[in-house]
């Protein structure tokens, strides 16, 4: 599709988490933890093909209405892992995100989370709502992974 028929959101949110970079890593690439953490989605199945790879079917709604679903990859690396439409769709809708765990220093970490959307012609009209919507649900996503991290060192002491 044309790049002057669609409109790109890039939504991008950073958080700072007194733990080591090794023990968040951890929770940030258990691909099991999507379904609790992605305030979009109702229901997720993992699919995994391989140690670091696969894909999952999500089913969500959007702004708790609008019933949505879709299949991604997902590839895991170092430092998290990114994923991304397994099927694009022929009207332009494209969907890709991930984390990011960066270390600060021995005992604080930086988690970035990222999302990008491609929205066809006939949406580009919803694209400032959209990109509202997307920015407040990652800051719930990112209190709701501080908070799975606490749980997590609590659990494991």
């Amino acid at each position: 599709m044309p790049a002057d028929q669609v409109a790109r959101i890039s939504a991008v949110r950073n958080v700072v988490i007194p733990r080591p970079s090794e023990q968040v890593l951890a929770v940030v690439r258990d691909i099991e933890l999507l379904e609790p953490l992605e305030r979009k989605a109702r229901h997720v199945e993992i699919h995994p093909t391989g140690p670091d790879t696969g894909w999952y079917r999500i089913v969500g709604k959007l702004f708790n209405l609008q019933r949505w679903e879709g299949d991604f990859s997902y590839q895991q690396h170092e430092n998290g892992w990114h994923s991304e439409d397994l099927h694009p769709r022929d009207d332009g809708w494209r969907i890709s995100g991930g984390f990011l765990v960066s270390r600060v220093d021995d005992n604080t970490c930086r988690v970035t989370h990222y999302e990008d959307y491609i929205l066809p012609t006939r949406l580009r009209h919803l694209r400032p709502l959209l990109s509202s919507y997307l920015r407040r649900s990652q800051i719930g996503e990112m209190r709701d992974l501080v908070s799975l991290v606490q749980r997590q060192v609590v659990a494991q002491r």
